[in-house]
């Protein structure tokens, strides 16, 4: 819509203080740069610990494929790995309905 049929100005007609100055009375600049630091120091003290300790328990026990991959093809043709079967579900070109 057009500026001159709509008015993108915010109104507060009640006696209720507006939501920017309830913002600024609880939260300053200083508080939001000591919180960010604070968050960042705990995040590097807090969870590095984790971290290497998580990292210990995975080298102790290293992962293993449960299957054997299946060999690439150029063939015109499905290919499955071994003990495993392959159908058609629905023919391309069947209408659904």
């Amino acid at each position: 819509m057009s500026k001159e049929i709509e008015d993108h100005r915010l109104f507060n007609h009640s006696h209720n203080q507006p939501f920017a100055e309830v913002l600024a009375q609880h939260v300053s600049r200083r508080d939001v740069m000591r919180g960010g630091l604070g968050l960042a120091a705990a995040s590097m003290l807090g969870f590095g610990g984790a971290a290497q300790a998580l990292a210990g328990e995975q080298a102790k026990t290293p992962l293993t494929l449960a299957f054997e991959a299946v060999r690439g093809s150029r063939t015109d043709a499905i290919v499955v790995p071994e003990g495993y079967v392959a159908q058609v579900l629905v023919p391309w070109g069947t209408p659904l309905q």
